[in-house]
């Protein structure tokens, strides 16, 4: 079963990255792969590199998907994995590594956390690691990074779960503690 989620990535007041992730989203599956990815590459780097990352116009997107037939795998057609929902935490190493600079927005998709299970926002402007969780029923405050105002909707916008310095990140054992703290593994509302 497929644990939806999203990975943004802000730095100068504006999202560069916002990736939709189809599976396992959760913290011990993208969250730890995440965690990892950022203890091991140099901050700076990954930074500049975000940096020169933009969003497709919806003409682009158009353009691109144009080119697809539904259900079939077209040989000579480009393969945009960048718009793909397996490609998901990932996306951090595609930018960093294999030059890809071009990228569908899905910051939207937070708005709805019966569907957005898990959230994750890299913050090169206040330097954190955010966690965020779905299934949130309550409506956001004004503070909150994805509040857009009073939701009618009986699932509100992914809710921040647990924030972290970039220059103190914890172990894998420390953040998945805090996310299934019971001795089974469990994930604890």
């Amino acid at each position: 079963m497929g644990t939806r989620g999203l990975v943004c990535v802000q730095k100068d007041g504006e999202y560069k990255v916002a990736q939709y992730g189809q599976y396992d989203t959760n913290p011990y599956g993208s969250g730890v792969c995440i965690l990892k990815f950022l203890k091991n590459v140099n901050l700076r780097v990954l930074e500049s590199d975000i940096s020169e990352c933009v969003f497709y116009t919806k003409e682009q997107l158009q353009e691109i998907l144009s080119e697809y037939k539904p259900g079939t795998m077209i040989f000579g057609v480009p393969w945009h994995r960048e718009l793909c929902g397996i490609t998901f935490e990932e996306i951090l190493s595609l930018i960093m590594f294999g030059n890809l600079r071009s990228l569908k927005n899905n910051s939207e998709f937070a708005q709805d956390s019966l569907f957005c299970e898990w959230g994750y926002v890299i913050d090169f402007d206040k330097r954190t690691f955010e966690v965020y969780k779905g299934f949130n029923k309550r409506n956001l405050t004004k503070k909150d990074r994805f509040y857009k105002g009073k939701s009618t909707e009986e699932y509100k916008p992914i809710k921040l779960a647990r924030s972290y310095s970039l220059n103190a990140l914890p172990t894998e054992e420390e953040f998945l503690d805090f996310f299934y703290p019971d001795e089974d593994g469990e994930e604890v509302s």
